[in-house]
């Protein structure tokens, strides 16, 4: 049985047949390997895991409709959409089914005919998806997380230093955990994740304020062409840079090749994974007696919203989380859905009035631009 991940490359259709044949008249064998394992790992193996189920549902599809074998590919416009179709009301996107598809018939040279039908039907798609798939919005970390986190991690302790450290830094510099931390330690590799041994620029500004850039090698957005994470030294006990200075004095004896975000233990050390970040976060706010928020992805959106709050203007709220004006207000959606967290706590009416006149004049700005 061929694994999910391995499907976008082993099956094939007449067309694909034909195409690997042709390939061979001119490259050797070796060669046309080489050149398909490569273009298949500009996709990662998790997506392309999620991409080989929806080629499953594809094929389960066309043989339960006797689709014949050489109209799977190219897929016309109309069996993509019938296809989408197929799934209204039971899933909330085919998305991923689609770009997964998408990449099999660029895999095998095929060209893509999904156009006007498709996409119709992808719409149609969201609009009918079940209410079971409609999740609330995610709570947010909120400034009350942070403080009741500061007064609750015991900082002599090297793994609480490292959350900490790892807090901080992805609420205010509004970052993704998975940019800091691995899922596990067997999932750890110094391609995708940031080391001990990574570039970090300190530096102090003009009027005083320390501040660091440090290096990860890989995002979400930029690939392998990593980013620099933004930290910047607050007049506050919840400073980033102070959090990430102290952890790395704390933990100083973690070797150059270990994750950034390694803390110490019993003459060894140990990788801070995302469980275990998440969990240790999660014990604090249930002693402090507040909202337990179990999704990593919710210190961004609490970042976010904070520095909007405070009156930052969003072109540098979306410079620190290192968006695009078009992404920025895609995910400025995201906010707004969590804005009653941050409105019943510690901000006011105005506040959210003044907001929404900035966020207003960023997006025309961004327009014309």
């Amino acid at each position: 049985m061929t694994p999910a991940r391995d499907r976008i490359l082993l099956w094939h259709t007449p067309f694909s047949v034909e195409y690997c044949a042709n390939a061979l008249t001119t490259l050797s064998v070796d060669a046309f390997t080489r050149l398909r394992a490569v273009q298949v790992h500009a996709v990662e193996p998790n997506t392309r895991t999620s991409y080989g189920a929806g080629l499953l549902r594809f094929t389960q599809y066309c043989d339960a409709h006797r689709i014949s074998e050489s109209d799977r590919m190219p897929a016309s416009d109309l069996l993509l959409a019938a296809f989408v179709a197929g799934a209204a009301g039971k899933v909330a996107s085919a998305q991923q089914w689609i770009s997964g598809i998408k990449l099999w018939h660029k895999l095998n040279g095929a060209p893509w005919l999904g156009d006007g039908a498709l996409q119709l039907a992808m719409k149609g798609v969201k609009k009918l998806a079940p209410e079971s798939s409609r999740k609330p919005p995610r709570p947010p970390v909120t400034i009350e997380h942070m403080r009741a986190l500061l007064a609750g991690l015991d900082l002599y302790n090297t793994r609480d230093a490292a959350v900490w450290a790892v807090a901080s830094i992805a609420f205010w510099s509004i970052c993704r955990l998975g940019e800091m931390i691995p899922t596990s330690a067997v999932s750890f590799t110094p391609r995708k994740h940031v080391t001990r041994g990574a570039e970090l620029t300190r530096a102090t500004t003009r009027n005083g304020v320390r501040c660091a850039a440090l290096h990860i090698p890989f995002t979400k957005v930029t690939g392998e062409e990593g980013a620099d994470i933004a930290i910047t030294d607050l007049d506050d006990a919840m400073s980033p840079f102070y959090a990430m200075e102290y952890h790395l004095r704390v933990n100083q004896r973690v070797p150059a090749d270990a994750p950034f975000f390694a803390f110490e233990q019993d003459d060894d050390w140990r990788v801070l994974t995302k469980d275990i970040f998440l969990a240790r976060c999660k014990q604090v706010w249930q002693e402090a007696g507040i909202e337990v928020v179990s999704d990593g992805h919710s210190f961004r959106i609490g970042g976010t919203t904070e520095w909007l709050l405070r009156g930052t203007p969003p072109e540098i709220v979306a410079k620190q989380g290192r968006w695009r004006s078009n992404a920025f207000l895609l995910y400025w959606r995201k906010v707004q859905a969590v804005l009653p967290f941050f409105m019943s706590q510690a901000f006011n009416a105005f506040e959210a009035a003044r907001l929404d006149q900035n966020m207003a004049e960023y997006e025309q700005t961004s327009r014309t631009t």
